[in-house]
């Protein structure tokens, strides 16, 4: 019996190996594979973090007064009344007279990539204008419209001679078809 009790014992410990031991290292191991995945995402989440608060922080520093300059070329929602006032304020300015303003709105956001997103990046709102005056004022009133702070895209442009004028006074009348954008 005494030679046969090592053979025992060896055998029992085999056996424990196989039906508790393995499993539990392989149990183990994929624990530890399992905690290494969470400490990589936290990793990941920590630098997240620390490139909003930086972001955030640049954010934070931009001067009010350029914060109002970037409100003004793409607004948070677009102000058909603003717009009008700003345009009838450039016509005069250069002797043009606005004679009528219409609206639509198209929700595009540019490309067809893009386009296919459920909300789109931004608003495209349509403007047309008609607008009586000589070319060399309409020019400048173009000049201007284009070095003006609001994002606007010129999409189309119809001119005519102005019924009812005098042929001297080379007034046309002008028909302007222009995109203006905002975030809503």
């Amino acid at each position: 019996m005494k030679s046969s009790l090592p053979f025992i014992i060896i055998a029992i410990c085999i056996g424990l190996y196989f039906l508790y031991i393995s499993p539990t290292i392989t149990d183990v191991q994929a624990l530890r594979d399992q905690k290494a995945e969470y400490t990589n995402v936290l990793e990941k989440v920590q630098e997240i973090k620390e490139m909003r608060d930086a972001v955030s922080a640049t954010y934070n520093n931009i001067p009010s007064a350029d914060l109002n300059r970037l409100s003004k070329i793409v607004p948070e929602r677009f102000n058909s009344t603003l717009l009008a006032n700003d345009l009838n304020n450039l016509a005069s300015k250069n002797g043009i007279v606005i004679k009528s303003f219409k609206e639509s709105t198209s929700n595009t956001s540019g490309g067809a990539v893009v386009a296919s997103q459920e909300n789109p990046a931004y608003k495209t709102n349509v403007i047309t204008i008609s607008l009586i005056g000589q070319y060399r004022q309409f020019m400048n009133f173009l000049a201007e419209l284009e070095t003006s702070l609001q994002l606007v895209d010129v999409t189309s442009l119809a001119m005519n001679s102005s019924a009812g004028q005098k042929p001297t006074d080379n007034q046309f009348q002008y028909t302007l078809e222009i995109n203006v954008y905002s975030l809503r």
